[in-house]
């Protein structure tokens, strides 16, 4: 009777599945490059439609894995876990490494804070053999038909807020990084009347370890010490945070040397609209008196 009530779900799940559009997807974030020699550091992100979308787990099914895969291996610190459940700044400064762990998560990167009714990740199945530990050990993480890690209606880090982004986990290797992830999602925070309705299946990009290469005016170590952020999502918007605080100009340049857009502004951060366009290779961004050029490798 199980097996039967499991072929009817995954039936439906697959239906439900082809049916859905692209309104949901994955991006990345880079973090730091050789904060661990010779790795990069990146986090990955579920982009909604509505503030008040909900992530509540992200899981694996029969026929339809969750995996996040990657050529090489990922860095796992000693003193780390699976999720960022027990994570507190101090101990970045303690642990050498700590803050460069890989772990999977929903909405928090460190100790949930109860009066903010953020919640801990849960993992299932309750024994750590099944997937835990074989990607604690810096192997791939894959889940079928028994894994999950989740939160309930209700934790606020499950909900996209006005970013549209809830973040899902933070991944360090020397490799390229590669997988899909089944995400159950509740629109406008409501549960729909079937679970194969809440499900979507998201390819995550290609991430390799050079995703954001660096030009002759920029080193490895000098855009790690700026903290240089690129990202480009599925809408043609290439978000970049970390120069120092005052006024900028953001350009994208072709590969032929012909300015594409550009804009500014003042702060931290900002976007630059890329829109339909290709073959943007270079993105350069005056900030502080300074001029720095990343190559936008891997885009949309």
């Amino acid at each position: 009777m199980k097996n039967i009530f499991t072929i009817i779900l995954a039936m439906a799940i697959a239906t439900s599945m082809e049916a859905q559009n692209e309104s949901y997807f994955l991006s990345w974030d880079l973090i730091a490059v050789d904060g661990i020699e010779g790795m990069t550091t990146n986090r990955l992100y579920l982009n909604t439609t509505a503030s008040d979308d909900f992530l509540t787990s992200v899981s694996g099914w029969a026929g339809f894995e969750s995996m996040v895969q990657t050529t090489t291996s990922f860095y796992q610190n000693e003193n780390g876990w699976v999720s960022p459940n027990s994570n507190v700044s101090e101990l970045f400064d303690i642990f050498e490494g700590l803050e460069y762990d890989s772990w999977i998560t929903i909405g928090i990167d460190v100790a949930p804070v109860g009066a903010n009714l953020e919640m801990g990740i849960g993992t299932f199945p309750p024994s750590a053999d099944v997937w835990v530990l074989p990607f604690e050990a810096g192997g791939d993480l894959l889940m079928d038909a028994d894994g999950a890690w989740y939160i309930t209606l209700g934790s606020s880090n499950g909900i996209a807020g006005d970013d549209l982004q809830i973040l899902l986990g933070q991944f360090t290797t020397d490799g390229t990084i590669t997988g899909s992830l089944n995400c159950q999602i509740f629109s406008n925070g409501i549960p729909a009347d079937s679970l194969a309705d809440d499900l979507y299946t998201l390819e995550i990009p290609e991430r390799s370890a050079d995703a954001v290469g660096v030009g002759e005016q920029l080193s490895a170590a000098s855009l790690h010490d700026w903290s240089l952020e690129l990202r480009a999502d599925f809408a043609g918007r290439c978000e970049l945070f970390g120069w120092p605080s005052g006024p900028w100009l953001a350009e994208a340049w072709s590969a032929d040397g012909r300015l594409i857009t550009a804009t500014s502004g003042y702060g931290r951060g900002g976007q630059l609209a890329l829109n339909e366009q290709s073959g943007v290779v270079l993105i350069r961004v005056v900030a502080g008196g300074q001029a720095r050029v990343a190559r936008l490798v891997k885009g949309w």
